[in-house]
């Protein structure tokens, strides 16, 4: 009885309110600013869209630290692949070699790279989650997550992968999810034509969407941002021709922030560094949302590493 009380407790764990701060203050809501969450993101894309290569930049980025995008991460990570393509491990090791030369020796301390071929159950995931957990990764990519699902039309299906991935992100890794889109999509495509093909489910399940689309001519690229906290960003990057150097570098993100939101941050900002800057961020957020009016939680997140307010107080 005693075995059967503690599985349900670890299952449907009770968070005290301090408990919910700590975590709060440890967890920040982006890994990288704007682009990926803390929890799971997905990438999206048609096939040849260049999404394998974009997550093997990004995996660049969380091994080293340097910019994705022009963007640093939080941290430095150990990231983990699990690929289901025939060449997987094969085919990401020659990605990060083609991103520019020493790139792939710089990684290969800090990447893990598991194969995971075929249709996965609930079980099979366990099995996946304790060998990552083993080999001491903190960040998971899984490219791609539509050949892991049966049938990725069936809400069922998708709600038993997610159980899965979920696995990894109750346990505080973040997850980027790797999956097709059937249709095209250009820079004029709504939000409801963007993200995942298959069951809407697979949309609910993740926190952070972007869907990487082909332009009708040359090297360039829209990566499209949507979900929680998201600024509905359009990003136009280019991969330059040549197998030497085929990085994503950023030209231009023309969707920016409302000028109201921007004069918020500011003014939240301003009044922070004037009143209560010696006291943690817990409390600024408090005494801040108290002042404007505002919700303490989202206070809170605008001033967490890399958020836009933190961002104005470290610039001063």
């Amino acid at each position: 009885m005693s075995q059967i009380i503690e599985q349900r407790r670890q299952r449907f764990r009770r968070w005290t309110w301090d408990e919910i701060e700590a975590e709060r203050e440890a967890r920040p809501v982006w890994v990288i600013d704007g682009l990926i969450s803390d929890g799971t993101t997905s990438i999206s894309g048609r096939s040849e869209a260049g999404k394998s290569m974009l997550c093997a930049a990004l995996t660049f980025s969380l091994a080293t630290g340097r910019p994705f995008l022009g963007r640093k991460p939080n941290r430095m990570y150990r990231p983990a692949i699990i690929g289901t393509d025939d060449r997987a491990h094969l085919e990401y090791t020659e990605r990060l070699a083609r991103i520019g030369p020493g790139a792939a020796e710089s990684v290969r301390d800090n990447l893990n790279v598991f194969t995971a071929e075929g249709l996965l159950q609930y079980e099979d995931w366990r099995d996946l989650f304790e060998a990552v957990m083993e080999s001491g990764s903190d960040f998971v990519i899984v490219d791609n997550v539509t050949q892991m699902i049966e049938d990725e039309n069936s809400g069922a299906d998708v709600n038993r992968t997610f159980a899965g991935v979920r696995l990894f992100t109750q346990a505080g890794i973040p997850v980027v999810v790797v999956n097709h889109h059937s249709q095209k999509v250009n820079t004029t495509a709504s939000v409801a034509n963007r993200g995942p093909s298959g069951s809407s489910n697979l949309v609910r399940h993740v926190r952070h969407r972007l869907t990487l689309a082909k332009d009708r001519e040359g090297s360039g690229r829209t990566l499209f941002v949507d979900g929680n906290y998201a600024e509905g960003e359009q990003l136009k990057l280019e991969m330059p021709r040549g197998i030497d150097r085929p990085v994503y570098k950023v030209l231009t993100a023309p969707q920016q922030r409302k000028p109201e939101t921007l004069d918020q941050n500011r003014e939240l900002a301003n009044w922070i560094k004037a009143n209560c800057r010696s006291v943690n961020k817990t409390q600024q957020a408090e005494n801040a949302a108290k002042h404007f009016g505002l919700n303490k939680a989202t206070v809170y997140d605008k001033l967490k590493p890399g958020g836009p307010v933190a961002r104005l107080l470290d610039a001063n």
